[in-house]
């Protein structure tokens, strides 16, 4: 008969041998998880560098952040690995992709280019006709301290602003010929010395507390001069 110390043993090694199968387990679960592996979980890194100006077409389909770093580089989701097209000619990156019909509608799949400054963005709405009803991308420029931006913003695109100061900003919100809507978020915790905005009938630009020294608008062809 096993005696009561060897049958307490015993249960304490099932017990042990229990919990590390469980903790194996969540261990498990928590590296295949994005928060373990952090924000580039699933992505490839292109490196390229020097990058000052994006010009994005096929805007509607591709959700990109564009952030300040010193690691310069591009980080593209695998799904999209095969899809992207990558132009670069000196300091400037064109992006879309190799075959537009075949463009996904999966706003989730994205790019994130680290670059250390910025000039000017371009991002230029596609037309394959199944375009009717796809929602808009969200395009987000982060973490900035620029003199000066160009920026263009295509129908069925948010373009968003997070901690960025820029001197002067010349902004195109819409006016091509979509009928989707284009919107620049500028929130708090953005501050913009001048601002220059060009907004079509399908734009709009939404001040979130943003501060706007100086602002000048163009609303549909119509020149409305606003100073803070």
């Amino acid at each position: 008969m096993m005696k009561t110390s060897n049958k307490i043993i015993l249960l304490t090694v099932s017990i042990i041998f229990g919990s590390l199968i469980l903790y194996n387990f969540k261990l498990k679960a928590l590296y295949e998880s994005k928060s373990y592996r952090g924000r580039f979980y699933d992505m490839d890194y292109v490196a390229i560098a020097g990058i000052r100006a994006i010009d994005l077409q096929s805007a509607n389909h591709i959700s990109i952040q564009i952030e300040y770093g010193t690691k310069e580089g591009l980080w593209v989701a695998k799904a999209l690995k095969d899809k992207i097209k990558l132009i670069a000619v000196g300091d400037s990156l064109k992006l879309g992709f190799a075959d537009e019909t075949k463009a996904p509608n999966n706003k989730d799949v994205f790019l994130i280019l680290i670059t250390k400054d910025m000039k000017r963005i371009v991002a230029t709405h596609t037309d394959p006709k199944r375009d009717a009803a796809v929602s808009a991308s969200k395009m987000r420029l982060k973490g900035f301290n620029l003199s000066k931006l160009a920026l263009k913003v295509a129908a069925d695109t948010e373009f968003y602003f997070e901690n960025v100061r820029v001197g002067t900003l010349n902004a195109i919100v819409g006016g091509d010929k979509y009928a989707g809507k284009a919107e620049l978020i500028l929130p708090f915790n953005s501050t913009i010395n001048e601002a220059n905005f060009n907004i079509g009938i399908n734009g709009s630009v939404n001040l979130r507390g943003a501060k706007v020294l100086k602002m000048q608008s163009t609303v549909a062809n119509t020149k409305v001069v606003t100073s803070n």
